[in-house]
């Protein structure tokens, strides 16, 4: 069974401030799976050769927030003192 994965990536440049989004499909996609946070990819999976890319984060289908301490791609219920994502200045 061939599984055809399609993932839509942010790529951010700190430094610009600017950020690029990307399609991916098919055989590239499919090289993204089994990947974690904080994983070197590399470019060539995004149709940029001669860039390397940090897996930083990512959301579900529902937009979710991924977490780097909790293992496997499903949903979890977890106990945390501590969220991620924004967090506003008081």
């Amino acid at each position: 069974m061939i599984v055809m994965a399609e993932f839509k990536i942010v790529i951010a440049n700190p430094k610009t401030g600017k950020c690029v989004q990307k399609e991916v499909k098919d055989e590239n996609a499919n090289g993204l799976l089994g990947k974690k946070i904080g994983e070197i990819i590399r470019g060539e999976l995004l149709d940029m050769t001669g860039y390397e890319f940090k897996i930083s984060g990512g959301s579900d289908y529902c937009g979710f927030p991924m977490r780097q301490d909790v293992p496997g791609t499903g949903r979890k219920k977890i106990l945390t003192v501590k969220g991620i994502g924004a967090q506003p200045v008081k």
